[in-house]
């Protein structure tokens, strides 16, 4: 989204390291070498031996992995290669918000949390659950009050009406002391 070709030097050190890392879950220890050498000359313009020496962390690691090896850690025996949080990651290259809004995982919280209002929002419209908007939720609790009200001063009790309205006796509490301040 920002770079074409080589990175610029506040960025090229984090950049590579996640870029080797992530690789090193894909591809075998000597092929993830020649890549990264690869990768590093193009976008680093770093040589074979500053890509070693830079890069030698995840190298180690990846050999491990493939020997079967794991470490221990929080009491766990894991995989050697580095797991990166997503917020290291965000933070590491600089991701923006609106970077993040045109990614598809690499986001951070107030992302998806925004995603998931917008897919919850439509998943309740597309399944029913939001069946009107608030100008008519607001109508029909109006035309509500005005049956319980209606029907109060007819000398119906308040169990009456909730039971007729199918709503609770607290709700025609309310909506009945809502009327001038009318009490119960």
């Amino acid at each position: 989204m920002r770079w074409w070709g080589e990175l610029p030097p506040g960025h090229r050190d984090h950049w590579l390291f996640l870029a080797v890392n992530a690789m090193a879950w894909l591809a075998p220890p000597d092929v993830l070498m020649r890549e990264a050498w690869a990768l590093a000359k193009q976008v680093g313009g770093w040589d074979q031996r500053e890509a070693s020496v830079r890069l030698q962390a995840i190298f180690k690691r990846a050999r491990q992995a493939a020997q079967g090896h794991t470490i221990s850690w929080q009491g766990q025996s894991i995989d050697p290669r580095y797991i990166f949080r997503t917020e290291t990651i965000l933070e590491w290259l600089d991701i923006t918000p609106d970077e993040q809004r045109e990614m598809r995982t690499l986001i951070g919280p107030e992302e998806k949390r925004s995603r998931h209002r917008i897919a919850e929002r439509q998943r309740k419209q597309d399944t029913g659950q939001v069946q009107q908007d608030r100008r008519s939720y607001l109508k029909q609790a109006a035309e509500r009050q005005a049956e319980a009200l209606k029907r109060r001063s007819q000398g119906e009790s308040i169990r009456q009406i909730a039971d007729t309205l199918n709503v609770s006796v607290g709700a025609v509490q309310y909506m009945l002391k809502q009327d001038s301040g009318r009490g119960v």
